[in-house]
């Protein structure tokens, strides 16, 4: 009680000298961004979040100091006034032995890093919340010398990523008919959650996907999406998949993490046809951590084609935390269906809680046995008011992808999801994972080859926040 009170008598003065700290290094700021012409809310392309902003900047534009004997540290600010989130875009990017680079969101709190560069010598900053970030790098002080880096773009986010002040409804997040997967309407659905990612591409736009299963049960991280998305127009090092972005609380408590990441590794099949992709995101052997670490469920499939009698689905609606939609009854097979500028022999589906937005591409549709059978193409469905609109929503039918047109060019399901022919058409899931999510929350991603996460201890956090409000406060 002593050591508390002493601490706490000791914050004030803790807080004046980081704030003086904060103020000894630099800070760029980024233009106003004309978002205006990159809305588009449609559910048939990809949802866009962010636009990009040309920089130039390097070494000579942050600022050195020296935290610790022997240590060197480089920090940059970066500022972009309402920016929901921030990423950048780095090239030329040289870490000497023993550096660790982050990438710190002043306004939320997220830690990402340490970072590692792609062999290129590129990297593409995974997101952190907010309009004002540091991005930081410590280093043996004998080897300043050797960093190096060229800021080329800031990606400024206008939606999706909610803070944990972000208030239900507002602008970049979903609508108010939708249902958090911490209410009951998930309490039957909570493995299935656990295996629903938020996938973001190359900084400027999102889809949902889902990490699925697959007959050898050797855990490869394949996660199921949809075409539409344009995954194929993305380099693999600009596709990353976040893990566990969910609300704490049914309507409330605080927002999804974003430091549990991994990378695409490559697209290994997609079909217009069908409107399916299959990602495989990088492992252990690419330098990054396993899928498991993150209380992972790999989804179960079904490519019967049985029409179900009632399901769900699960998804980023906005780019908002993951929410679930359920249904019951009255979906029917529908060909040739027009899904904004292409067809798709579909699922129709009638929703009774719930709906789908801008964002929610590619999210799974699940049949009452809690297993995959669709992909969301798109649909007219949305909130009107705290209720569904009782209009459709179209999913990919599964059973379409699993053979494809041409094994040859990677376009069906079959050859990576039963790569032995064992002539399986209904998988159950594979769970990695524990509901509820344990108390000690899974690791972050601590590096994946094109990047990592960390969180920052508890009292580090308070002050960072409590700086940033402080520094915001004298603007």
């Amino acid at each position: 009680m002593i050591l508390t009170l002493r601490r706490l008598l000791l914050l004030p003065c803790l807080l004046l000298s980081l704030s003086a700290a904060a103020a000894d290094f630099p800070r760029h700021g980024l233009p106003g961004a004309d978002i205006a012409d990159a809305l588009d809310d449609a559910k048939e392309h990809p949802l866009q979040y962010a636009v990009g902003l040309p920089l130039d900047l390097g070494v000579a534009d942050g600022g050195w100091d020296s935290p610790a004997a022997g240590i060197a540290r480089w920090r940059l600010g970066i500022d972009s006034q309402g920016a929901e989130s921030l990423a950048l875009s780095l090239e030329d990017l040289k870490l000497p032995a023993g550096a660790e680079l982050r990438w710190i969101g002043e306004d939320s709190g997220d830690a990402q890093g340490p970072l590692a560069a792609e062999a290129d010598g590129s990297l593409l900053l995974p997101v952190v919340r907010g309009g004002h970030a540091l991005l930081e790098l410590r280093l043996p002080a004998a080897r300043k010398g050797g960093f190096g880096l060229h800021i080329v773009e800031a990606q400024h986010g206008y939606r999706g990523f909610p803070t944990a002040g972000t208030a239900k409804g507002n602008f970049g997040t979903s609508g108010a008919c939708n249902v958090d997967v911490a209410c009951s309407a998930a309490n039957d659905w909570l493995p299935q959650v656990r295996s629903v990612v938020l996938i973001t591409l190359n900084n400027r736009a999102l889809c949902t996907g889902t990490l699925v299963n697959n007959v050898r049960l050797d855990e490869t991280p394949y996660i199921l999406t949809a075409n539409h998305c344009d995954l194929d127009q993305v380099a693999a090092s600009g596709i990353r998949a976040y893990f566990n972005v969910n609300r704490g609380g049914c309507g409330s408590g605080s927002n999804g993490r974003v430091d549990q990441f991994i990378t695409a590794k490559e697209l290994v099949a997609r079909n217009p046809t069908s409107d399916f992709a299959l990602l495989q995101l990088r492992g252990p052997a690419d330098g990054a951590p396993p899928v498991t670490n993150y209380n992972v469920y790999f989804a179960g499939w079904d490519v019967s084609g049985t029409t179900p009698s009632s399901g769900a689905a699960i998804h980023h609606p906005s780019g908002d935390d993951k929410k679930i939609s359920r249904y019951s009854g009255g979906v029917s097979k529908k060909n040739n269906t027009a899904v904004g500028d292409f067809t798709v022999d579909a699922w129709e589906v009638f929703w009774n809680s719930g709906t789908t937005e801008g964002g929610s591409s590619g999210a799974a549709l699940w049949n009452q046995s809690g297993r995959v059978i669709g992909t969301l193409s798109g649909g007219s469905a949305n909130c009107s008011g705290s209720q569904p609109n009782d209009k459709p929503d179209y999913f990919g039918r599964l059973e379409l992808a699993w053979l494809g047109e041409d094994k040859a060019i990677g376009n069906n399901l079959k050859i990576y999801l039963d790569p032995d022919n064992s002539g399986t058409t209904v998988l159950n899931g594979l769970n990695r994972g524990v509901d509820p999510p344990p108390a000690t929350e899974p690791p972050s991603s601590g590096g994946d080859g094109g990047g990592g996460g960390g969180a920052l201890p508890a009292s580090l956090l308070a002050l960072l926040l409590t700086l940033g409000a402080l520094r915001r406060a004298r603007r």
